[in-house]
């Protein structure tokens, strides 16, 4: 009587996907029913690999999830720190040069004024000019004013 070739852990995974079936789900008498061929103690062997290999992979899939769930509050937290960092960091910059810029625009309009009254000095402009400057200047909450 020729022999049967043998079964291989390629041909259950096959046989597994064709039935529809989980390793933990199906048994040796089906998958050699299916197949034609393989005794039962292989295919037994090799559906106890396969339950093996998914219950190494759903343990390992569930100790990722458990450290990701432990990281994610510490991962957010940094993240917003960060953000925070930069978000002050940005804010210190524009405020320094919206103070630079508001100390040329005061000294540009000092040269102005300087030129205007060199121009006529004479008392009606200059007085203009005293009006034009107060109205100009932003009045700040403390100023005295």
């Amino acid at each position: 009587m020729p022999r049967t070739p043998s079964v291989t852990l390629a041909d259950v995974k096959h046989a597994l996907a064709e039935l529809g079936l989980s390793p933990e789900e199906a048994g040796g008498q089906a998958l050699r029913q299916h197949l034609g061929r393989g005794s039962l103690s292989t295919l037994q062997r090799y559906l106890e690999l396969l339950r093996a290999e998914g219950a190494r992979e759903r343990s390992l899939s569930s100790a990722i999830e458990g450290t990701l769930r432990t990281l994610a509050p510490a991962l957010k937290a940094l993240a917003v720190q960060a953000a925070q960092g930069l978000y002050e960091r940005s804010l210190a910059e524009t405020l320094r040069a919206l103070e630079e810029r508001e100390a040329l625009l005061e000294e540009q309009e000092g040269l102005f004024l300087r030129v205007l009254l060199d121009l006529d000095p004479r008392p009606p402009f200059r007085i203009f000019i005293c009006v034009l400057t107060s109205r100009h200047r932003p009045q700040h909450p403390g100023d005295g004013q």
